[in-house]
Formats: structure tokens, sequence, C-alpha cells
């Protein structure tokens, strides 16, 4: 879903056209400029929300009741995690440093995504099927309540395909982009 379909104010666009990312690394700098750019487009999706017939991802629930769970992915992430080595010793594993909710934008997308999930479980069809809310449950309502289920809740998803930046040499990744694609 795309920015202006869930940042009716354009609040969440203007926090993210100002966000910087503390790192040498060209290629991240040149991803973040192009995510800010998207955030303007009505064509590149920032959010996935995905209806699940069944309590997800697992634990504890009561026997004999249907479930329905709503599962949002942020897309195109301003979070920049590391990884590092952490030891001499080869066989060790390295340094992860995620940074998974370490900025405002990436946040906001997922407390709107909270929302969005409670209105459209909240409109008909859907509304004549669901008797009540389990997470993070009614009685969690502000944006600072909202967040504070998001960090205990967030999980990570990702399709593995490669491990280095498809920019350009010059823009720090590991090669050219095909002519169509170049600016």
């Amino acid at each position: 879903m795309p920015f202006n379909l869930f940042d009716k104010d354009r609040g969440l666009a203007t926090v993210a056209s100002k966000h910087t990312i503390d790192s040498s690394c060209l290629a991240a700098h040149k991803t973040l400029e192009m995510q800010k750019s998207w955030v303007h487009s009505d064509k590149i999706p920032f959010m996935d929300i995905n209806v699940f017939d069944r309590f997800m991802p697992g634990g504890v629930f009561e026997q004999g009741i249907s479930y329905i769970t709503f599962n949002c992915m942020a897309l195109h992430t301003c979070s920049r995690g590391s990884v590092h080595v952490g030891s001499a010793d080869p066989v060790a594993s390295p340094v992860i440093d995620l940074q998974v909710l370490d900025n405002d934008v990436d946040m906001g997308i997922l407390v709107e995504a909270v929302k969005l999930m409670r209105k459209l479980a909240q409109t008909d069809p859907l509304k004549s099927l669901i008797d009540g809310e389990n997470f993070p449950g009614p009685a969690v309502q502000t944006d600072e309540q909202i967040k504070a289920f998001v960090r205990q809740a967030v999980g990570m998803t990702y399709h593995p395909i490669a491990t280095v930046g498809m920019l350009p040499k010059e823009d720090g990744g590991c090669g050219q982009q095909p002519e169509g694609l170049r600016n």
C-alpha cells in the first residue's frame, strides 16, 4: 500500500523525507534517497497487509474458537542494521544488529498499520464475523500504547535473494544497471 493511502495528512511522508542515516556506506545513502522519493509516489507500496484464517503466529489460544489474524509487513524500511566480525575465531557467530524500529518512519508505518487493520476489522462483511480483538486488545488505543505493542510484537520476514546492493558500482553496488533502469 502506497504512503498516500495510509498517511492522509502527509505527516509521516514529511518525516520520511527528512530521515537521515549514520552510515559510511554509499549504497545505503543511495537507497535511502530513492525511498525518500517513493513516499510521494502512489505506485510504490510501503505496507503489505495479509489476513489469515487462523491464530498466528501460534502460541496460546482457546481451542474451539475460530480466529482471524491481520499481519502487516513494512516494506522499504529505513532501518539500517549491520553485520560485523566479532571474534578472530573463524567459527564464531557474527555480531548482528538489526536496528529494527530505530527510527520514526518505520514505527510510524506500523502504528498506522495497526489502525488500518482495526478499521478493516470493523468494516462489513468482516465486522459481522469478528467477536472481538485479542492482540493488541481494546485497551491499547493511543499511539504510544500501539508503539509499545509493536516493539513487543515485531518480527522479521525476508525473501533472501542477494547479499550485495544491486546498484551501479559508482553508487556502491556490485554492478551495472540494465540500460532500461537507468535514470
